[in-house]
Formats: structure tokens, C-alpha cells, sequence
């Protein structure tokens, strides 16, 4: 099964992953409440199976407890520390393997991916191709994502 995918005004057909907006991502229990955390990303990247077990639990908030195999957030001047260093650091914890950091002031995207249990690190810019292990086939740019 198809699905298209519009991220802001570039488009890509995948096979078999879904792309979701409002959905969480289990980050762990915090040891203070003991109670279930989550953040919510602005882009989750899934297989089909993963979106179907959350819609098929309708008792629960539509978060996600198997790991997305991408997320996205798009830097705000209020969310820069967070978006840098505290998700990197849940997202790391729970195994994404994948982490886009969209910065529109500093006009770049930031590429993470986990490697031994840590991310490396690496910043696109302009018209540079972006190198994506997880979706390798993908040809998009910092400037096509940052033209909105």
C-alpha cells in the first residue's frame, strides 16, 4: 500500500510507512510519579503494523510504545534547548534510530543517528542532500524543507 506523504512542499511516496502529526511517543515512566511519559513529535515516521496496534486500542491516548523508525522536530525559539538536548537524550533512551532537528533560524537540518547507543551527529545546509540510513533512497534538502 501506497501513502503520500507532504512535508511542507515536498512530497515522497513510501511503501508501507505511515507519517503522523499528533501522535506520541512513549519516553519512558517518570521516577518521581511513576507514571507513563511521552513526547509528542511534529513528524513520526511508522510501519503500518505500529499505527494499527495504537488505533486498535481504543482505550488509550493515541501514543506510540514500539519505537517509530523516524521523528521530526522543528525548532522554535522556546523549544531550542529541548529540541536539542533533552529529547535527543529520551529519544536516545527508548532507541529511535532516527532524529531530524528542522532549525529555521540557524537555517539547517540536523541529522541524528543512533550508532552504539549514542547519535552521531551531522547538519545539512542550502542544497546539500540529506543522508537518511533509514530512508537512504530519499532526495530532499535542507532548503526544500526550510521553503515553506
Amino acid at each position: 500500500m501506497n501513502c503520500r506523504i507532504n512535508f511542507h512542499s515536498y512530497s515522497l511516496t513510501l511503501l508501507s510507512w505511515i507519517v503522523k502529526r499528533d501522535a506520541g511517543v512513549y519516553i519512558g515512566i517518570n521516577l518521581t510519579t511513576g507514571k507513563d511519559r511521552s513526547r509528542t513529535p511534529d513528524l513520526c515516521v511508522v510501519i503500518q503494523a505500529q499505527w494499527a496496534k495504537v488505533k486498535a486500542d481504543k482505550t488509550r491516548a493515541v501514543v506510540l510504545r514500539d519505537v517509530p523508525l523516524l521523528v521530526v522536530e522543528i525548532v522554535s525559539p522556546s523549544s531550542k534547548k529541548i529540541d536539542y538536548q533533552t529529547k535527543e537524550q529520551e529519544y536516545k533512551t527508548v532507541g529511535i534510530p532516527e532524529y531530524w532537528i528542522v532549525d529555521f533560524q540557524q537555517s539547517k537540518t540536523t541529522i541524528m543517528i543512533l550508532k552504539e547507543g549514542e547519535y552521531e551527529q551531522r547538519e545539512f545546509f542550502g542544497s546539500e542532500r540529506i543522508v537518511s540510513l533509514t530512508f537512504p533512497a530519499l532526495i530532499l534538502t535542507p532548503q526544500q524543507i526550510l521553503t515553506v
